[in-house]
């Protein structure tokens, strides 16, 4: 091979690190943000749960008051 030849490929392969590298940063940004979804996510679900116990205390009360207005 030669120095030519070993010169072009050197600078294939520089590119291609570079590239790499690129990615990998844009890999660490997208987790990033994978990861405050996430937590969004579960905070949501806290509050989707919250929500729930509000609306089964509701229901109970107004199955007890549709009891009571029965008797």
């Amino acid at each position: 091979m030669t120095t030519p030849q070993i010169e072009a490929m050197t600078k294939v392969i520089e590119a291609m690190t570079a590239d790499v590298k690129a990615i990998n940063e844009q890999i660490k940004a997208n987790t990033k943000i994978i990861k405050a979804t996430t937590e969004r996510i579960k905070a949501t679900n806290e509050k989707m749960k919250a929500t729930t116990r509000i609306l089964n205390n509701t229901n109970d009360i107004l199955n007890n008051t549709n009891v009571w207005s029965k008797q």
